[in-house]
């Protein structure tokens, strides 16, 4: 009998004991668990806060050079040089345009004919002139014309630098005025944001290249594999012209769209980041904030 009971006394012990660690591993897995999604919260919240900044500062950029599209496109004086094709009134023209370029801290201003022709540019003194150029390739220039305004963002296939394209039809529709904001323009207001939340960045156009980004890798980058389709756009359009635009390759769900929350190695270092996603509805980009 005395055995039975402490037979029946040490498998009680052991279920006690057994439960009380299983109880021990559900609190431990439970807080895990719970900061975790804290943490995932936490960076929502602040990713969230960054983008929402930067929107607006890209909307205020933006708002400018648009009105200064707008002012021009109506300018008569500029009509009538494309139309006439005056050249020694283009060049006054084109010294006018630098004035205003240099006054509203974009990076040119040039004016096309209805084929494409630059005929007026703000830098036609400076060597790498736009002047006689065709941009008839770009998007900007025929969406100006049929739909009333143009944008686009791309490498600048005369200047080699990254702008955001403003369009806009001049009178009559015998041309073109464009206005190009320079990518330090856009990076001042993004790296403002980013200094509240995090360490890294990167920020891509709405076909997934990454053109402005906190780590130098990473620069015309695709977050994931160009489809046929769209890498021959961006050939068409020049877009990108020179870059081999590799792919980053980061997670995906099911319906191929990127992971919002995930983990992510930074070239050169050994440690893993936190990168949370967010649109720009403004101009359709993505932007997404890296934080340790």
């Amino acid at each position: 009998m005395d055995q039975l009971s402490s037979v029946n006394t040490t498998s009680r012990s052991a279920v006690w004991n057994t439960l009380l660690v299983s109880s021990c591993l559900l609190v431990s897995v439970g807080g895990f668990l719970f900061g975790l999604l804290g943490m995932v919260q936490t960076l929502e919240t602040q990713g969230g806060q960054m983008a929402m900044a930067f929107e607006t500062y890209i909307e205020e950029a933006t708002k400018g050079s648009i009105l200064l599209a707008e002012a021009l496109a109506t300018d008569k004086e500029l009509a009538r040089v494309v139309a006439q094709r005056d050249r020694s009134a283009a060049e006054r023209e084109g010294d006018r345009l630098e004035q205003l370029r240099q006054t509203s801290r974009v990076d040119a201003i040039f004016v096309m004919d209805a084929a494409g022709d630059v005929l007026v540019t703000s830098n036609w003194r400076q060597k790498g002139s736009f002047l006689g150029k065709n941009y008839s390739f770009r998007p900007y220039f025929r969406k100006a014309l049929s739909l009333g305004q143009g944008q686009f963002l791309a490498l600048g296939v005369t200047s080699k630098r990254m702008g955001f394209y403003l369009a806009r039809p001049l009178s009559e529709k015998v041309g073109v005025v464009v206005v190009k904001m320079g990518l330090p323009l856009i990076e001042k207001g993004l790296k403002n944001s980013i200094s509240l939340t995090g360490r890294q960045y990167l920020l891509a156009d709405q076909q997934g290249v990454v053109f402005s980004t906190s780590v130098a890798d990473w620069r015309f980058r695709t977050l994931r594999p160009l489809s046929s389709i769209a890498l021959d756009r961006v050939r068409r359009h020049r877009q990108y012209e020179g870059q081999s635009l590799a792919a980053l390759n980061l997670p995906q769900n099911s319906t191929d769209n990127l992971i919002p929350f995930h983990r992510l190695a930074i070239p050169g270092s050994r440690a893993y980041q936190h990168l949370t996603w967010r649109p720009l509805t403004t101009a359709n980009w993505q932007l997404a904030a890296v934080i340790p």
